[in-house]
């Protein structure tokens, strides 16, 4: 991108990917559990960046899954 874009617009654009997380199921709840572990945080709001529907609700789904667990009652 260089030549393309100005250093404010550079920095802004990994500004906001210094916390992306993409991959595939392993790699997402490792860089998850790093990323909370690193900001103490104790929710995530997350986004999801696809075009359709189905592919959000899967994405969000997968994350689900490895965060959320069953209660046995």
């Amino acid at each position: 991108m260089d030549g393309l874009w100005n250093a404010g617009e550079k920095r802004a654009v990994e500004g906001r990917l210094a916390a992306a997380v993409i991959g595939g199921p392993a790699s997402v709840e490792r860089k998850l559990k790093e990323f909370l572990e690193l900001t103490r945080a104790n929710e995530l709001i997350l986004f999801s960046d696809f075009y359709r529907l189905e592919d959000r609700l899967q994405s969000y789904e997968i994350v689900a899954g490895l965060f959320l667990k069953p209660t046995i009652k």
